[in-house]
């Protein structure tokens, strides 16, 4: 059950953070190329990379953990929608019942939830 909101953020996706993930992940499978080259994205129907939003899950880690990711024992996400190169982003975290868990949800500039049921748990 939701409690009190401990956190907000709000975050403009960059331009070139498609290209951050692989190269941070090390996932370079060509299958992948969709995230990182706009002419693949545009040939598979869509406006341009997409992305799953959840580098806002920061806001988790900023917020209540402190800027301490090394507390972050466990994550959990329902993508909702795919994110866009330039997008505002906005994730709203809240305390839960339990001791040490919060829920989180990120929504769009247009308030379309990006991620919902988010989940984050302290170690």
């Amino acid at each position: 059950m939701r409690g009190a909101l401990v956190a907000e953020e709000t975050q403009v996706v960059a331009d070139d953070q498609p290209r951050w993930y692989a190269e941070a992940s090390g996932d370079h499978n060509p299958i992948h190329l969709i995230h990182l080259y706009k002419s693949v994205a545009e040939a598979a129907g869509l406006p341009n990379v997409i992305l799953h939003g959840l580098c806002t899950a920061r806001a988790v880690v900023n917020g209540p953990l402190e800027g301490r990711v090394e507390d972050l024992g466990r994550i959990a996400v329902r993508f909702a929608r795919p994110v866009l190169p330039g997008a505002e982003l906005t994730t709203r975290v809240w305390a839960t019942d339990e001791e040490g868990a919060f829920e989180f949800e990120t929504v769009d500039e247009a308030g379309h939830p990006v991620l919902t049921r988010g989940e984050a748990r302290k170690r």
